[in-house]
């Protein structure tokens, strides 16, 4: 079996593959190949898949291999297999669970062929999108107690690369720039099905209307409401005020100088990636 991870990162149009994929659910089957997204496993599998990789439990393998075919591909498509946006809250590091669970991964399907799909995004417009999601999810927290310079200090996509590499040999990994992400759909999608036309895949999925990203009078409003509201009862509101002022400007948390600064150490590290791995099958525009 050839399993294809498609791990993300979040905020780098995951949902928007998701859904291309699915709505070619018919195609892939004719061509021997599953799918797995999030509403397909999210509820069952990935709470066994995380339970497995702290425990070691074997109870939880069973329900870890039911979801996969005896043979074809199969392209489990989960993003928080990698992690949680939340987790940047409380943790140092990008994804600092995401080597074992891979490795956890490579333990069960030891006898199978794994490749690897990820995206990485400038660490100012990632960040800035990871906040509005936990404030989306769990309510209006401050973006201080978010983000955490010291703690954040040493956060790389380097790391990321070092952890994956340990676990999947760098030519089953393909790696792109979510900045690229519009052109390089095509390439994506060859890859991620085995299958050399893919236009039919593109053209047979009409794009849903996103839910709008949070904006600025959504955060300023919620702020002003912390923290005479409950975290929870703020995200009984986060909609309903978005919906109002979804058009406002964007919440942008860093000065102009903070985000140069994390521009021209994304370019840095994408620079070393590319020299220090140059057998990942990295796509780009």
């Amino acid at each position: 079996m050839n399993i294809k991870l498609y791990l993300g990162a979040h905020k780098t149009a995951t949902t928007h593959i998701q859904k291309l994929l699915d709505a070619n659910r018919e195609k892939l089957i004719t061509n021997n190949i599953k799918l797995s997204i999030p509403d397909d496993i999210r509820a069952k599998w990935l709470p066994a898949l995380y339970e497995y990789s702290n425990l070691h439990n074997i109870k939880y393998l069973s329900a870890i291999k039911s979801e996969c075919p005896e043979n074809g591909t199969w392209i489990v498509a989960e993003e928080n297999i990698s992690g949680t946006s939340y987790e940047f809250k409380i943790h140092s590091g990008i994804y600092p669970n995401l080597k074992n669970r891979l490795n956890s991964i490579k333990s069960i399907f030891k006898d199978d062929n794994i490749e690897l799909f990820f995206s990485i995004r400038s660490y100012d417009s990632f960040y800035r999108s990871a906040y509005l999601e936990v404030v989306r999810n769990r309510g209006y927290t401050p973006f201080t107690d978010f983000y955490d310079e010291k703690r954040y200090k040493n956060n790389s996509w380097v790391n990321v690369l070092d952890a994956l590499i340990s676990i999947i040999p760098e030519e089953n990994i393909t790696l792109w720039c979510y900045e690229d992400f519009r052109e390089i759909i095509p390439d994506l999608l060859r890859g991620l099905t085995g299958l050399d036309s893919v236009s039919e895949f593109i053209s047979a999925y009409t794009v849903e209307t996103t839910r709008p990203s949070l904006s600025k009078k959504t955060i300023e409003i919620l702020a002003s409401l912390y923290p005479v509201i409950s975290q929870a009862e703020s995200l009984q509101l986060v909609e309903r005020i978005n919906s109002v002022y979804a058009s406002n400007d964007y919440f942008m948390p860093f000065s102009k100088e903070e985000i140069e600064i994390f521009q021209i150490k994304y370019k840095v590290d994408v620079s070393k990636i590319r020299s220090e791995y140059p057998n990942i099958k990295f796509l780009s525009a």
